[in-house]
């Protein structure tokens, strides 16, 4: 049980988060983000299954039959996951788009998680490879998963500097205009093909 350093973590992620989102505009998402990681059952759990260098829900679905309790209490509870925006049909997976404001706080959840676990030796681009080696797995909407590599790859090229509220803006509606509102997936021909970016 390490409660110490896990809130050390949570606070050090909570601020880079809060840095970022003020960077692309977002200041007061960003102060809000993550807030159920002090709740009891998040804190308490990820205490217990503290790693440092590695989330704790990694770590407790070692332990616990590949369930994350962790997991299916933040991420419903956070609207930046792509989890919350997941439902279904008797016979159809329907998987919804991201808005504008909750696609930017993911971006700037997966740039700071990327920093706080890789430490001294982290780049930007590294966020770009494990958001583009992971989402191909994730029932994320294709619009999301495009526009979140396109920011994390403007950034990593141009710096923050480049990322005017009004040029993010119309890249996320470029972008989701591609694409129908929701995307359906058939029970019977489940693959992830349908999300995958155009």
């Amino acid at each position: 049980m390490h409660p110490i350093k896990h809130l050390f973590t949570v606070l050090k992620h909570k601020w880079l988060v809060f840095v970022y989102a003020c960077r692309l505009h977002i200041p007061f998402t960003g102060l809000v983000h993550d807030l159920t990681k002090f709740s009891p059952t998040e804190f308490w759990l990820s205490s217990k299954y503290y790693a440092g260098d590695k989330s704790p829900t990694i770590v407790e679905r070692k332990y616990n039959n590949s369930v994350s309790r962790i997991t299916l209490h933040h991420t419903l509870r956070n609207k930046h996951h792509w989890h919350s925006y997941v439902d279904y049909l008797p016979d159809t997976f329907v998987i919804a788009r991201i808005n504008y404001k909750h696609s930017v706080e993911y971006v700037c959840d997966i740039i700071s998680a990327s920093k706080v676990y890789m430490g001294k030796g982290f780049k930007i681009r590294m966020a770009y490879d494990y958001f583009l080696s992971h989402s191909k797995t994730y029932l994320m909407h294709p619009a999301n998963k495009e526009f979140i590599l396109w920011c994390v790859n403007e950034i990593n090229t141009y710096g923050f500097k480049r990322m005017k509220k009004k040029y993010m803006k119309e890249n996320y509606n470029r972008i989701t205009r591609k694409y129908d509102i929701s995307i359906k997936i058939p029970f019977n021909d489940f693959n992830l093909d349908y999300l995958s970016i155009k």
